[in-house]
């Protein structure tokens, strides 16, 4: 490997085989260590970009997701940018998004979303307002959830807005919420911490150890993994939690209408 960046505090004592390595554990996001070290040869909004995954990549956000479609750049200030290039992202679902937004941030950065002279920009919107009206609906679905320590969630792919309803578990009350979206061969458990609990909490609790465990990783409050089974993820997950003297609540959304 020639370059190799990353900033999870569970990569710590890895072996790393590249030329070259910039490494931070706990630090920015990877992103951003690389504009560091080649902003000599970046254009601006490349840097500003790495600036915004300095939130989007730790999910330290300060705002809670936006539910309506902001209907210019006028209505936009740091945060709702940061969480309109959050929602473009979360909205690439194939490699030929993926390679759409790519294009379009590679070459002109957060502004390019709302260069109406691309074609794609104008579906880009429509699916970041679709997504909004998800939240709405995900709202709804969370004040029914009963509150534990711990509240695991299960869904299926572009059912709920599994991400918006961990997060209301949060507000609510829940110290950390696991949630699991099932997919024909993979199931991807991502793993989250609330933004109440003190430091002290987050070193005992740390998800990033209990994704280790699911071949993942990442940081203390915020980490991911992927197993081949649910239920084996539940199961994980739920014996943790007991180890951890957490309360847990299972919620199954893949049948819910």
């Amino acid at each position: 490997m020639e370059l190799y960046a990353d900033h999870h505090i569970s990569a710590v004592g890895k072996l790393i085989n590249a030329r070259k390595i910039f490494f931070e554990a706990g630090g920015l996001s990877t992103s951003y260590l690389l504009s560091k070290n080649y902003s000599s040869v970046l254009p601006d909004y490349m840097i500003e970009l790495a600036k915004m995954t300095e939130i989007t990549d730790t999910a330290s956000y300060p705002i809670p997701p936006p539910i309506e479609l902001e209907s210019s750049l006028d209505d936009f200030n740091e945060d709702t940018k940061i969480w309109f290039l959050e929602d473009a992202c979360k909205t690439a679902f194939t490699l030929e998004d993926h390679a759409i937004l790519t294009d379009i941030l590679s070459k002109k950065g957060w502004i390019g979303l709302w260069d109406f002279h691309d074609p794609n920009v104008e579906f880009i919107h429509k699916k970041i307002s679709n997504l909004r009206y998800g939240r709405k609906k995900a709202y709804d679905i969370s004040q029914e959830i009963e509150i534990a320590d711990f509240v695991i969630l299960i869904d299926r792919p572009s059912h709920y807005n599994i991400t918006y309803i961990a997060h209301e578990v949060m507000y609510r009350g829940a110290k950390g919420t696991a949630y699991l979206t099932e997919y024909p061969d993979i199931t991807r458990i991502s793993l989250r911490l609330s933004k109440r609990l003190t430091d002290e909490q987050i070193d005992f609790l740390r998800v990033d150890k209990l994704a280790k465990t699911m071949n993942g990783g990442g940081h203390k409050p915020a980490s991911g993994a992927q197993l081949e089974s649910t239920d084996e993820a539940v199961k994980r997950i739920s014996s943790w939690a007991k180890k951890m003297k957490l309360s847990v609540n299972i919620v199954d959304l893949r049948n819910k209408p």
